[in-house]
């Protein structure tokens, strides 16, 4: 079958999906509701090459998996004390860390500068607010 979208001939490529199993999720009115669940890793994507904005890059596939975080107790044998799990990718997460930390400088940065212009107007409820955001920022 074939389709046309804005002047362009297409044919469709549906994808037949069959759930895993279903779960029931309660009743309403005596009837029993269920919920299909799917597997949504086995589902085909299709994949394009694009350009944005003189920028090549292809459309489908992802370039960073968000991992679960995997426990991975590390025990100091002096104190007895076991570090927290850690996530699979610790350079993305010190790369987050990082990303945060600038964040926070940044607010703290116009925070100085909103507190600067309301002293020069003489502004002391709009001082006393801002200077409480700033103990919780910090």
């Amino acid at each position: 079958m074939n389709l046309t979208y804005r002047g362009v001939d297409y044919t469709p490529h549906p994808t037949q999906i069959t759930p895993i199993r279903r779960q029931r999720i309660g009743q309403y009115r005596g009837v029993a509701c269920d919920r299909a669940v799917y597997d949504l890793k086995t589902i085909p994507q299709p994949s394009y090459i694009l350009k944005y904005r003189g920028v090549s890059y292809e459309s489908g596939l992802t370039t960073a998996v968000l991992q679960p975080v995997v426990p991975s107790f590390h025990e100091d044998s002096a104190s007895g004390i076991q570090d927290q799990p850690r996530p699979v990718h610790s350079s993305r997460y010190q790369q987050l860390t990082e990303l945060g930390r600038i964040h926070n400088q940044f607010l703290l940065k116009k925070l100085e500068q909103r507190i600067a212009s309301a002293q020069q107007r003489g502004d002391a409820h709009l001082i006393a607010l801002l200077e409480r955001e700033r103990s919780q920022l910090a």
